[in-house]
């Protein structure tokens, strides 16, 4: 928790921050290039040791999934990367193994933090939010006020975040840039 400046009248505002999945990251992954290959030696870091189930769900910047779009799956005959509906209608691309499956979705953040050719695989199953406060909504009618404006002002607020357990939590990217990461 985190006490900030809102600036102009506002005065101060206490603000609770969570670090990200990305700092709880304990595995990384180098590629030169992605190959069925590269996409089964993942996977099997992924779901052997430690692993408590077989899917897991790969978070892409725009150059990762690019580079997983032009790769040669001619060479795959029975395993390889097929499309698949997840609830919602998102459209994902998941890669079949013996180990497990891994769902490949776009992250528009990686490519804004400058990790455009990165994936972050992730155990969604087993991650553990935790909650300091649920979901608050209130409403404040302006014209109630002081100022009397014809306005409402509406305000959500949620306290929570998200961290990982196990060591099942792997950071894919480029070789000659994964040890900067």
């Amino acid at each position: 928790v985190k006490n900030i400046d809102v600036g102009g009248d506002l005065g101060e505002e206490r603000v609770y921050f969570e670090e990200g999945l990305l700092n709880q990251v304990n595995m990384m992954y180098s590629y030169d290039e992605i190959t069925p290959a590269t996409l089964n030696k993942i996977a099997r870091m992924q779901f052997t040791r430690f692993s408590k189930n077989n899917h897991a769900v790969a978070f892409c910047g725009a150059g990762f999934l690019e580079k997983l779009q032009n790769m040669d799956v001619q060479r795959v005959q029975s395993l390889g990367l097929k499309g698949v509906e997840v609830t919602g209608g998102l459209i994902v691309k998941r890669w079949e193994s013996i180990f497990g499956n891994i769902d490949f979705v776009y992250d528009p953040i990686l490519t804004e933090l400058g990790f455009a050719d990165y994936a972050h695989l992730c155990d969604i199953k087993e991650l553990t939010r935790y909650v300091k406060r649920e979901q608050k909504e209130t409403t404040l009618d302006m014209e109630k006020t002081s100022e009397a404006r014809e306005a409402k002002r509406e305000m959500v607020s949620i306290i929570d975040c998200v961290a990982t357990r196990g060591y099942n939590n792997i950071l894919v990217g480029p070789s000659s840039e994964i040890t900067n990461a």
